[in-house]
């Protein structure tokens, strides 16, 4: 097995500046300030109000973080959510008291379901009127976004602003990861204090976990004994060492490359060229209608749109999940193999625990991956063809709109996909050519 996979997904924007341990903080919004810098986040999404006037201040000794002002606090979430995504590195969404968090709360779940490293903060109003129904307070603040949080807490005193909000980073970074929600009232920001700022190596943790080796043996030998399978690979195979590892058990045991369902794809992890791309998951798609065995990778459990009438996995075939998140595993579907673990790391486990192949069961299952390769071009080429006949139909249908754009958006550009109900069109129409993941 390869051991040069790549190195994690490099982090991309401003250089951030390092803390000075010489110099305490003066106040709360300055150990804001000196926690985001050792944790090397550089970039700051907000629409602020007064809660946030001592934070805005402080921002000015801090070239290193890049503070960015947006128009609603759904778009500083969002924002955060996509440079979260993008760099690999936690990202802040600062919201302004209940009025803000309630605007941002739209945008906080699409980041929890993606496990997205959002921290954010609220400024809340002063201790003193929290309890008394003061303007933009509320009773229950906290709780309007503890459903979409991995970790929820209030800071209770000035002298653990910079505690809490490294142990909210440790919690967003720490595989599986997700948004993490801290409260900030306005007078524990402006409030001095000389306490000293905990090192960001205090609270990181290696949380990326190896799966079973007993599990990862049986689910191995399974694999290579199969002669249809079809791999699911899931926004977790998006970082480089993750790719490299799900390309390269997919050439070894010569098996078709799915994406996500389009209920929950948030990043296509293959590109649309790859010979072995196979397009995205369905229970019709004819590399998993006969597949034997589903291996699904990096991603949730197949998500309920809708309650499922029908089984997801082909009948007699035994899908075996990875996911860093065992919850996710056997959540809507049952599992023969769950293997909780990080993404690449399960996949060199897996490929370095695969047993000899006797050759024929290898051709069987290359014969599969062909067959169903070459069917799901032809048919990608035909729903092409039909599509372009349709053109000039009044009103537009979603699918020709979306072949439209394949005609006229240049081949480097990076599309975002918000669409949902009519995603799935724009998965079929532009993966299919992607040169690289979106």
């Amino acid at each position: 097995m390869r051991e040069d996979f790549g190195t994690r997904k490099p982090s991309i924007g401003f250089m951030s500046i390092p803390p000075d341990p010489s110099r305490p903080p003066s106040d709360g919004a300055h150990a804001v300030f000196e926690v985001l810098a050792d944790w090397g986040v550089d970039l700051l999404f907000t629409c602020p109000g007064s809660t946030e006037a001592a934070v805005l201040d402080a921002s000015l000794e801090y070239p290193g973080c890049h503070t960015i002002l947006t128009t609603h606090e759904s778009i500083a979430v969002a924002a955060a959510d996509g440079y979260a995504r993008a760099s690999g590195k936690p990202a802040v969404a600062y919201l302004h008291a209940n009025v803000g968090l309630a605007n941002g709360i739209a945008h906080l779940a699409w980041a929890s379901l993606t496990n997205s490293p959002v921290v954010v903060l609220n400024g809340m109003k002063s201790t003193e009127i929290l309890n008394r129904g003061g303007f933009t307070t509320s009773p229950f603040q906290q709780d309007a976004v503890r459903q979409y949080v991995r970790s929820s807490r209030v800071v209770a005193r000035a002298e653990e602003v910079a505690g809490d909000l490294s142990r909210a980073l440790k919690v967003a970074t720490a595989a599986p990861g997700g948004p993490v929600f801290l409260g900030l009232p306005q007078d524990l920001v402006e409030t001095p204090t000389a306490t000293p700022i905990p090192s960001a190596s205090d609270h990181r943790v290696a949380a990326r976990r190896r799966p079973d080796p007993e599990a990862v043996a049986v689910a191995a030998a399974r694999l290579s004994s199969a002669r249809a399978v079809a791999i699911v690979a899931g926004r977790e195979c998006a970082s480089p060492g993750a790719y490299a590892a799900v390309v390269a058990l997919a050439d070894y045991l010569g098996s078709p490359l799915l994406l996500e369902d389009r209920r929950s794809i948030a990043q296509a992890a293959i590109p649309g060229n790859h010979p072995l791309f196979c397009g995205s998951y369905t229970i019709t798609n004819p590399a998993v209608a006969s597949a034997e065995v589903v291996l699904v990778v990096g991603m949730s459990s197949f998500m309920e749109f809708e309650a499922l009438r029908e089984p997801q996995i082909p009948a007699g075939a035994q899908l075996i999940h990875i996911a860093a998140d065992p919850e996710e595993i056997g959540k809507t579907q049952p599992t023969a193999f769950g293997l909780a673990g990080d993404a690449e790391w399960s996949l060199r486990d897996l490929f370095a625990a695969l047993p000899p192949d006797d050759g024929i069961a290898s051709a069987a299952r290359r014969a599969h991956a062909g067959a169903a390769i070459d069917a799901y071009r032809s048919a990608t080429l035909a729903a092409r063809s039909a599509r372009r006949a349709r053109y000039g139909e009044q009103p537009i249908h979603p699918e020709v709109l979306m072949e439209a754009l394949h005609e006229t958006l240049p081949s480097d550009c990076i599309l975002v996909n918000d669409a949902v109900t009519s995603g799935g069109y724009m998965n079929d129409v532009l993966l299919p050519d992607s040169a690289r993941s979106m």
